[in-house]
């Protein structure tokens, strides 16, 4: 199905004027290894001046150990996250997003990449677990450029997100929140700084969420980032219900960004 088919992970000239899949860069940045995120250059790729005109090329070899977590997944002994190749399992496809699986953050986190890929959803599986953030903080989310209809730590959530802080700069498009783009699920005891805004006219930016819909519950949650866009607010930009029998809600939450 060509409508579901998806570019991940990749990098086009910023100066191009219709092939735009991926996230923009300029030719020099696109020579530089470190743009290229969480790509494998021990066993998979090379970077060279001298060869391919400076840009990444294939050169396979060794054997490929994926990475995986700590822990069974359950709520006895969840799955235990303690830095930025942690937290990149559940982007890449390591875990099912789509089971009730257990996550919990072990330390702070800084993210590095100019470029986060958000977790679950945008074409692919939404996230259905449970992540605690365990009062920990993730910081140095940054998205910007990029073709994702839901931008955040998480893009698409129906499971259950609480207890993180996430300082976050993201311009997007549709849906732009700092701990998730569109929201079904539970998000409670959530903070967020840094600046979130949409670029469309219809574009839905918040504090915590940019788009909460029908069963989407956001509760106990704090924002101080500075919010922009047509449709946005300080904890959510744009909470309705298609579903009569089903009612988003957000409650006990505050936000005092501009």
């Amino acid at each position: 199905n060509r409508d579901k088919c998806q570019v991940r992970y990749s990098y086009y000239n910023s100066e191009n004027k219709y092939n735009k899949q991926g996230f923009s860069a300029t030719l020099g940045q696109m020579q530089e290894k470190e743009l290229y995120y969480m790509w494998n250059f021990n066993n998979i790729w090379a970077i060279d001046k001298n060869i391919n005109d400076g840009f990444p090329y294939l050169n396979v070899n060794g054997k490929i150990k994926n990475r995986t977590l700590e822990g069974y997944g359950d709520e006895d002994d969840p799955y235990l996250i303690y830095d930025e190749e942690d937290l990149w399992t559940l982007v890449d496809g390591t875990y099912d997003l789509s089971l009730k699986s257990c996550y919990q953050l072990q330390n702070d986190i800084e993210i590095t990449a100019e470029h986060w890929t958000p977790i679950g959803g945008n074409g692919r599986t939404v996230f259905n677990g449970i992540f605690d953030g365990n009062g920990y903080t993730i910081s140095g989310v940054k998205l910007y450029n990029s073709d994702y209809q839901s931008q955040g730590l998480f893009g698409e959530n129906s499971g259950t997100i609480k207890n993180v802080n996430v300082i976050a700069n993201i311009s997007g498009d549709e849906n732009v929140g700092a701990i998730c783009g569109h929201n079904t699920g539970i998000i409670e005891n959530c903070g967020s700084a840094g600046a979130i805004s949409s670029n469309l006219s219809n574009g839905r930016s918040g504090g915590i969420v940019g788009e909460n819909i029908n069963t989407g519950v956001i509760r106990g949650c704090y924002s101080t980032a500075t919010i922009s866009g047509q449709y946005s607010g300080g904890i959510v930009g744009y909470l309705y219900n298609n579903n009569s029998s089903t009612s988003a809600t957000v409650s006990n939450c505050y936000a005092r960004g501009n």
